[in-house]
């Protein structure tokens, strides 16, 4: 087992998360080395002033290292981390999600060419596409996520360099049969990404065929959350690829500090064990209210119809802790009225952290392919780290009165 490729996932996680700061001497949790300014014992050791140097590839401890603004050890020992846990070789990282889809996106898709993107992205990287890639010159059109006929006809078009996808959805958690597309893209010489946040590094394998080219990971969920720390990652097996990544990081000044790095590193090797203590406490959750409250339609994709031939048997460990909730029939007042009540879950964007939330959207509004009526509601809750028994005691006091004023 001294072989670091034949270990488990979990394991070369917490083999690989530590920080050598001497031969032989290591920490087991990378601390945050901050750094501008690096100094050499020798100026033969300094990388040359040269257009190439970013993304020139080295060798050794700390390699890389020469200008702290384009990463330290520390971030370097992240970005190990987190590859192992996705099943990549290589790792760039970035202060946010958001900016690790538009470095993954703006690399690959060039003024001219055309973007495909599944309908089922969050409303934010749909924000980027349609506000900042199309005005760079990219032309964005989106595909039904399920429709892997149309899509094949679309990557055969002239222009197409990028296909980028979002499996399960956010909102609706569609399932994308991501081996296929990324093999029909790769037959097609398309650029396949893969934004896997929802799976947490530890529910979905991007890699497992060999097909997907990124996989891109906003680090501010269950990564990051839990300490207040925003990042973003993108994972690949291709060396090349992952230069060019690092290049335009490194030229656009997105790299994510050493502290921000620390911090999320501290929580992976107990990430696996934080979501599943989250997911079983919505799997509770979701059977009381099927039992309790069986009016309310629950999207989650463990919920739908999982035959042993279906995509999330085939290809998902587990789900995570998002639901969001259908109540037909609640006018969008009564709604807002309800989640006023809760108490142990509260009220906020963004999810992965130890708090439950709860909030109303209306996804349909930015689909091309809407699922119900445009200015359909849905309440949507991500379930956290307080007490199974407390969450479920509030969630269901709260639908149960709504539920009662609706009769």
């Amino acid at each position: 087992m001294n072989d670091k490729s034949s270990m488990r996932t979990a394991t070369r996680v917490v083999t690989n998360n530590s920080l050598e700061i001497a031969d032989g001497v290591s920490l087991p949790v990378p601390q945050a080395i901050q750094a501008t300014t690096v100094l050499f014992d020798s100026p033969a050791r300094m990388l040359p002033i040269a257009r190439d140097s970013l993304d020139s590839p080295s060798e050794g401890r700390h390699a890389g290292f020469y200008y702290g603004g384009v990463g330290t050890p520390t971030t370097q020992a992240l970005a190990t981390s987190l590859a192992a846990l996705e099943g990549g070789e290589a790792c760039v990282l970035f202060p946010s999600g958001q900016a690790a889809i538009h470095a993954a996106t703006a690399v690959v898709a060039q003024p001219g060419t055309i973007l495909l993107a599944s309908d089922s992205v969050t409303y934010t990287t749909r924000w980027l596409f349609d506000q900042v890639l199309a005005r760079q010159g990219v032309r964005v059109r989106y595909f039904h996520p399920l429709r892997l006929d149309v899509l094949a006809q679309m990557v055969r078009e002239p222009g197409v360099s990028a296909v980028f996808m979002e499996s399960p959805s956010s909102m609706f958690y569609e399932i994308q049969d991501v081996r296929a597309i990324a093999r029909l893209c790769r037959d097609q010489g398309v650029v396949s990404i893969l934004d896997n946040t929802w799976a947490g590094s530890t529910l979905f394998d991007g890699f497992a065929t060999g097909e997907v080219d990124l996989v891109v990971l906003s680090l501010s969920k269950y990564h990051g959350a839990p300490y207040g720390v925003s990042g973003g990652a993108i994972v690949t097996r291709e060396p090349d690829r992952h230069m060019e990544l690092r290049h335009f990081g490194a030229l656009i000044g997105t790299m994510l500090t050493s502290d921000a790095a620390s911090r999320i590193a501290v929580g992976l090797p107990n990430l696996p064990l934080r979501m599943r203590r989250m997911a079983d406490s919505a799997d509770r959750l979701m059977a009381i209210i099927l039992e309790r409250l069986g009016t309310i339609g629950i999207l989650r994709p463990c919920a739908a119809s999982c035959g042993a031939d279906s995509l999330w048997q085939r290809d998902f460990s587990g789900a995570n802790s998002l639901m969001t909730l259908r109540l037909d029939g609640v006018p969008p007042p009564a709604l807002q009225a309800a989640i006023e009540r809760f108490r142990v879950v509260r009220h906020g964007y963004g999810w992965g952290g130890d708090v439950s939330l709860v909030n109303l959207v209306r996804p349909n509004q930015w689909r091309d392919f809407p699922v119900g009526g445009r200015d359909d509601v849905y309440l949507r809750l991500y379930v956290g780290m307080e007490d199974p028994h407390d969450i479920a005691d509030d969630v269901v006091h709260v639908l149960s009165n709504l539920l009662q004023s609706r009769a």
